[in-house]
């Protein structure tokens, strides 16, 4: 929708980036026996043959002197054209006065205002907050005659119409394919979001269903079933909570807003009533169980939902005083923390799933609530503003957010890492809305514009998950020419509450996903994720400028899962759900983290097998140009090979990418190929990176074809089966194996020539290139490379000179010395290196790092 208005009304957008750009359009509403349609030049000939002469001549002259019917007039002055505006509101007056109103009700819509322009005539407050969030969800200033508006557009009636098609109501549902009588409680948000769509498509120009009084009758028809069978004051609530208090609200605000008028005052009490009867105002409370985090955001909205359409400012005092504790830094449990982490479900990392719905929250409420009686205004917001540079942007690279704070939504057929990535992009983009800062705005609109102008694999603009209120302010920002495209971050970050690792440069970024007595193994429920049972047992992820789609096409439901990037597991085969629903099974190790001095880091962890007595020690140092990977004291007594994955590379649908090894190419066929690589130094994959091997152990490189379907790991996903091609590297360490290690490093987009001139002229094998392995053990894992000394201990110990009193990270950088405890345990530990001895306090860094 283009301006300010009532929500039902089916507009032809205004142009552009103001009221000066181009092609910009003067719009009238016009209602005459139930019509909402919008006067271009396109359509003005129809519209006139409906109302009167001499208004039709009246129009006309409007029409044509504001520039309509002249192209050529394309910058008439802003005062010049709010003028005739307001001579074509008098005409409106004049058509409405005539034609009379539908149903006996009268609408002015406001034209042409800002929905925050205190000009706006409004009933009252709350009718004002109704049209601010039918702004919000319809969008404003776009073209629903130019891509990518007019296919989104055409893609919304499409789905209605099928959705109008398949309408078949009877006892218990709506739809044959999602009853909802003695079904999951999901069915009933089904039917809510399918009506709501619907309503969309009804409200929004260019769909071709825009003000259809058939799928109007179908829309109220439904919403009176669902009242009088499943939703309202006497139903109690079955299934998931969430359903009831969180997505059902959600989408009957919306919907509300939408179709306001057309549901009428009745229809929409009774919604309030059930609102209310499922989620009261005690649902805030208290800032413990399913009312924190995430969730809080959603029962805020709920009561939002109350608030407005009940039009009672109890409910929106509720909801913004509710708000409040999401905004300051947690110690523990759901929420931010200063670290960058972001947790949900009290030991799942979530920033990208449901730190992506708590930030779209705020900046919804934040945006809808301004300037109003029931505004944000705390001390603690700008706290909450901080989490975008701590928490957020880290974790987003060219445009998509990474899988290791995805949880469980990472087995969802429906989204992937870029399309999650973008929702976060439009959030922050809103939220800048309420940031009072010019530089922080300034910064936040550049960093987004960053993302959208490198995410090539997924672009932005095309993702049909967008909503055309979403797709229209990114829209304005990629043509803002004002603003300026900022450049990926380099640095590293240890977000160590949540055992998350980024370390990020100009054109490649890396992730580690580990697990601790902190957090859990992996998250499965609502039947979701039952294969992640080795994702956080230090999966590797990386990212380069043409791999951005590694873990988007298909990835997770075709990937060995016992073969994750990274990881040192038993080959022993588990049952889907392993160790339990909701992240209930967490290892008993303590040492998992590492040290950071903001550009290079390390980071390690005391690993554990998921219902596996595998055992072993591993690091990780992240350096300029690469990844040094180490492990040892790997054991188990399963039964089972145990086995080292050093990479697995999704190939795509038929990728045929050339493995070099020492300069020797290694076959392409298709099918499954699998070599040992004996005393190979380095290895090359093309489109991909370079690895140097820095031991003598052999290395398996396995080519092969894997077929999978998104059900295997969703019991809602799609059942067609997916295939992908794979190149895998791995290491075997043998049945039962009592000391197994590994030594290698990952060159992220290296080219050939960058890994074989990696290698120098000097292969030691414990100094390859640039990287000398200091130290490989179960108790301690040291490297040096160029002026970087960084050492793991996970006892008390010394090494190459370096002694510490307690397990700790230390990065020697230069001059610099930094130091964490991952096991939160120390107060102090004493370091001694180069003659010098130096306590240093840890109390109260909870892992994180001190730069000496």
């Amino acid at each position: 929708m283009a301006f300010s208005g009532e929500g039902a009304s089916g507009w032809v957008p205004w142009s552009g980036t103001g009221y000066a750009s181009h092609g910009w359009l003067v719009v009238c509403v016009v209602k005459r026996a139930g019509l909402c349609r919008a006067i271009g030049p396109e359509e003005q000939p129809r519209i006139e043959a409906k109302i009167s002469p001499r208004l039709s001549i009246g129009i006309s002259l409007v029409l044509s002197v504001s520039g309509i019917r002249d192209e050529r007039r394309k910058r008439i002055s802003i005062a010049t054209k709010m003028k005739l505006i307001n001579s074509l509101f008098v005409l409106l007056a004049a058509v409405q006065a005539i034609a009379g109103p539908p149903n006996g009700k009268t609408r002015f819509p406001p034209l042409l205002m800002p929905w925050n322009s205190s000009t706006v005539a409004y009933r009252d407050r709350f009718d004002q907050l109704r049209q601010r969030w039918s702004d919000m969800v319809l969008g404003i200033e776009f073209r629903a005659d130019c891509e990518p508006f007019k296919s989104r557009l055409a893609s919304l009636g499409g789905k209605a119409s099928r959705y109008l098609d398949d309408f078949s109501p009877s006892c218990g549902m709506l739809w044959k394919d999602i009853p909802y009588v003695n079904s999951p409680s999901a069915r009933v948000t089904q039917n809510f979001r399918r009506l709501s769509t619907m309503a969309q498509a009804w409200a929004q120009p260019g769909t071709g269903l825009t003000s259809d009084p058939q799928l109007l009758y179908i829309i109220l028809r439904g919403v009176d079933q669902l009242l009088d069978e499943v939703y309202n004051e006497c139903q109690p609530p079955y299934g998931n909570w969430w359903n009831w208090q969180i997505g059902i609200p959600a989408i009957l605000m919306d919907l509300c807003a939408v179709l306001h008028d057309e549901l009428g005052s009745s229809r929409i009490r009774r919604l309030v009533a059930a609102n209310n009867h499922f989620v009261p105002m005690t649902a805030v409370d208290s800032y413990v169980g399913t009312s924190t985090g995430a969730n809080r955001i959603g029962l805020c909205q709920s009561l939002t939902f109350s608030g407005v359409f009940g039009k009672t400012g109890q409910h929106l005092y509720k909801a913004r005083d509710g708000l409040l504790p999401v905004f300051r830094f947690v110690t523990s449990g759901d929420g931010f923390y200063a670290d960058g982490s972001f947790i949900q479900h009290k030991t799942i990392p979530y920033t990208g799933t449901y730190g992506s719905v708590l930030i779209n929250g705020v900046a919804k409420l934040s945006a809808l609530l301004a300037d109003s009686d029931w505004a944000v205004k705390d001390d603690r917001f700008p706290q909450f503003l901080e989490t975008v540079e701590r928490s957020f942007a880290p974790v987003i690279f060219g445009g998509l957010v990474m899988d290791g704070v995805s949880g469980r939504a990472v087995s969802r057929h429906t989204s992937n890492d870029h399309s999650r990535g973008h929702s976060i992009m439009e959030s922050i983009l809103l939220l800048t809305e309420s940031v009072s800062k010019c530089e922080r705005k300034i910064w936040w609109k550049a960093m987004i514009k960053g993302w959208m102008s490198r995410d090539r694999y997924a672009p932005v603009l095309s993702d049909t998950a967008l909503s055309i209120a979403e797709l229209a302010r990114l829209q304005r920002l990629a043509d803002d020419e004002l603003v300026p495209a900022a450049a990926e971050p380099s640095g590293h970050w240890v977000m160590a509450r949540m055992d998350r690792v980024v370390h990020r440069r100009s054109t490649w970024a890396a992730s580690v996903s580990m697990a601790s007595v902190r957090t859990s193994f992996y998250e499965t429920g609502n039947g979701e994720n039952k294969r992640g049972w080795h994702t956080n047992s230090g999966m590797l992820y990386w990212w380069a400028p043409s791999s951005s789609g590694q873990y988007s096409n298909g990835y997770w439901p075709t990937v060995d899962p016992y073969r994750l990037p990274g990881t040192s597991v038993s080959r022993k085969q588990l049952d889907d759900g392993a160790g339990g629903a909701w992240g209930g099974a967490m290892p008993d190790a303590e040492w998992v983290g590492g040290v950071t001095d903001g550009e290079v880091g390390v980071t390690g962890q005391d690993v554990r097998g998921l219902d596996s007595s595998l055992r072993g020690r591993k690091s990780w140092f992240f350096v300029d140009d690469m990844i040094i990977c180490l492990g040892a004291g790997i054991s188990s007594r399963d039964g089972h090979q145990v086995e080292t994955t050093m990479d697995n590379r999704n190939l795509g649908l038929a990728g045929t990418h050339v493995l070099t090894v020492d300069g020797r190419w290694i076959s392409t066929r298709p099918g499954r190929q699998e070599v040992e690589l004996v005393n190979a130094t380095w290895a090359h994959l093309q489109d991909s990176g370079g690895y140097l091997f820095l031991d003598a152990e052999p290395v398996q490189a396995l080519r092969e074809t894997r077929t999978g379907r998104w059900r295997d790991i969703n019991d809602d996903g799609d059942d067609t089966p997916i295939t992908r091609r794979y190149l895998t590297l791995y290491r075997r360490h043998g049945v039962d194996p009592t000391n197994g290690h590994y030594a290698y490093a990952v060159l992220p987009g290296a080219t050939e020539e960058d890994t074989r001139a990696a290698v120098g002229s000097e292969d030691t094998r414990a100094a390859v290139g640039s990287v000398t392995v200091v130290d490989n053990g179960p108790d301690r894992q040291a490297v040096r490379v160029g002026d970087v000394f960084a050492v793991n201990l996970f006892v008390a110990g010394a090494t190459s000179g370096l002694r510490v009193s307690a397990p700790c990270s230390v990065l020697i950088r230069g001059a610099n010395i930094s130091v964490a405890d991952p096991t939160r345990r120390a107060a102090t530990v004493d370091i001694s290196w180069q003659g010098k001895t130096r306590t240093v306090d840890l109390a109260g860094k909870e892992g994180g790092s001190v730069v000496l």
